[in-house]
């Protein structure tokens, strides 16, 4: 997911969000579509209008709306604050964020998204690897000539807590 930042409205105290799908290429794959979403944000002292190429999960809202309201965090939490994103766009503050996709009760695949790659490791040992500067569609999978990012990203996947399906 990338964010998109909406202009806050004179007065507006509070913090706005919506997320807006799309397919790639013109239609929807049902694999990982829903990995793709753009997130509209709007909150106080936040320029609109302004898009970024910053990586983002759902996990980083709530740490985001609990800054913005001056909350402390009653407990570590999975994802982290995108304030800083949202007051200068060209700020990053992960370089990774996994997705979990299913098929059916058995096939299943961790996702890994960096700036340049999505990585999916299937249940069933299959992989795949796209490159987003030559492939953003993720058209073809490129696993096979490229074993040094297939191996670094499976690591990063093994950091992962077990998974619980």
């Amino acid at each position: 997911s990338h964010a998109v930042l909406r202009e806050a409205q004179p007065g507006m105290n509070e913090v706005w969000g919506a997320v807006a799908g799309k397919g790639r290429g013109g239609e929807v794959r049902e694999d990982f579509a829903i990995t793709c979403l753009e997130l509209i944000i709007a909150a106080p002292g936040t320029k609109g209008g302004q898009t970024t190429r910053a990586l983002v999960e759902f996990v980083d809202l709530y740490p985001t709306i609990a800054e913005f309201c001056g909350l402390s965090m009653p407990h570590a939490a999975a994802g982290v604050s995108l304030k800083s994103v949202l007051q200068n766009p060209s700020v990053s503050v992960k370089d990774a964020a996994f997705t979990l996709v299913t098929r059916g009760p058995k096939l299943y695949a961790q996702s890994i998204r960096t700036s340049r790659w999505r990585f999916n490791l299937w249940s069933d040992g299959q992989t795949e690897l796209y490159d987003h500067v030559a492939d953003p569609e993720e058209l073809h999978n490129v696993s096979a000539k490229h074993a040094d990012v297939v191996s670094e990203l499976t690591a990063k996947i093994k950091t992962l807590p077990p998974l619980k399906l």
